[in-house]
């Protein structure tokens, strides 16, 4: 017989060879630390132009009407986007945006000075 053939592999507690098994863990092993958690990622959507975050994020609301939106779990946008396209208050200063007004001057007359070209 060869050397390895009656060896048997470790055998866990409750005797799952599996070493990635969640009761084979030494006693110095904490099962509820994560050594990767995730981060949070930043708010690049254009839709948070035009709202802010309530509620510790589970809410959002328009800044121009103050109607408030309920957060998806998955986090999109969708509906906050839908929102901004129709929002008549947004619309109503888009437009006055692009009003100016501008107080037309009365021009004041200018001099011409003539130059004779020949005489240089």
């Amino acid at each position: 017989m060869a050397s390895g053939a009656n060896e048997s592999p470790e055998v866990g507690a409750n005797g799952s060879s599996d070493p990635h098994d969640s009761n084979n863990r030494s006693p110095g092993d904490r099962g509820d630390e994560r050594p990767f958690t995730k981060r949070k990622r930043a708010c690049k959507a254009k839709a948070w132009i035009d709202m802010i975050k309530i509620d510790n994020g589970k809410r959002a609301q328009c800044i121009h009407c103050k109607e408030c939106f309920v957060m998806p779990d998955s986090g999109t946008t969708t509906t906050l986007n839908r929102h901004i396209t129709s929002c008549t208050e947004k619309k109503k200063a888009d437009r006055k945006q692009q009003l100016l007004n501008f107080q037309r001057k009365e021009k004041k007359p200018q001099e011409i000075f003539l130059v004779d070209v020949s005489e240089i």
